[in-house]
C-alpha cells in the first residue's frame, strides 16, 4: 500500500496527492480535501466548505445582447463568468506566500538601505529583469543540484520576481504608473536595445 494517494479535491476539481489518511489542503483554491472518512468521523463534520453562502446558487442563466447573465435565487443578477480569470484557481496562496517573504527579505538593499515593497514599480530597465533572471537561474541549477531547500527558495525567489518585472514591462506597467514619457523607457526602445545586445544580427 503507497504512502500517498491522488485526491481530487471538491471545490475547484484540482487533483494532487496527499499522504493516506489524512485531511490535506487544496494546492490550487486552499479548501480542505478530506481523507477517506473514519468511523468515527460525523458527516456533517467532513463537508468541504464552499465560498458561496446559503441560497445564492445561481437558479438560471439567460442571454442579452452584451452576453448571458447569471439570475440567483435571492434576485441578483451578475454577467457570466465565462472566460474570464479565476485568481484565485490558476495561483497557488502557497507560491504567493513564499514569494511574499522573499519580497519582505529583500526590503533591506545590499548598501543596508531599507526600500518598499513597491520600490521595483517606480520603474526600472527591461534589461535589468534579463539579466537578474538568468543569474537567479544559474543559481536555481547550481541549488538543485547541490539539493539545498534554503538556496533553491531563495533562487525561486528571485527568478519569480525578475519574471514578473519581466510580464510587467511587456504590459507597459511602469509607464501607465509613472506617465513617463521618457525614451528611455520607451517599451519598443528597450526592446530594441535588448535585441542589439543579446540576438545575433539579421542579414
Amino acid at each position: 500500500m503507497g504512502t500517498f494517494e491522488e485526491r481530487t479535491c471538491r471545490n475547484c476539481d484540482a487533483a494532487a496527492n496527499y499522504p493516506r489518511g489524512v485531511d490535506g489542503t487544496c494546492p490550487n483554491c486552499g479548501c480542505t480535501v478530506w481523507a477517506e472518512k473514519s468511523e468515527d468521523a460525523a458527516e456533517a463534520e467532513r463537508k468541504v466548505p464552499r465560498f458561496e453562502p446559503e441560497g445564492t446558487e445561481y437558479v438560471n442563466i439567460r442571454a442579452s445582447s452584451m452576453g448571458a447573465v447569471r439570475e440567483f435565487e435571492t434576485g441578483a443578477t451578475r454577467d457570466s463568468n465565462e472566460g474570464k480569470i479565476d485568481y484565485r484557481a490558476i495561483l497557488s496562496p502557497q507560491a504567493l506566500e513564499m514569494f511574499g517573504r522573499y519580497m519582505v527579505k529583500h526590503t533591506i538593499a545590499s548598501d543596508g538601505s531599507k526600500r518598499e515593497q513597491d520600490n521595483w514599480k517606480r520603474g526600472m530597465p527591461l534589461e535589468c529583469y534579463i539579466e537578474s533572471f538568468f543569474r537567479h537561474t544559474q543559481e536555481l541549477h547550481r541549488a538543485i543540484e547541490a539539493g539545498n531547500r534554503e538556496e533553491i527558495t531563495e533562487a525561486l525567489g528571485g527568478c519569480f520576481f525578475n519574471l514578473q518585472g519581466m510580464m510587467d514591462w511587456l504590459a507597459d506597467g511602469p509607464m501607465l504608473r509613472t506617465g513617463s514619457e521618457s525614451a528611455h523607457y520607451s517599451g519598443w526602445a528597450q526592446l530594441s536595445k535588448w535585441r542589439r545586445k543579446f540576438l545575433p544580427k539579421e542579414t
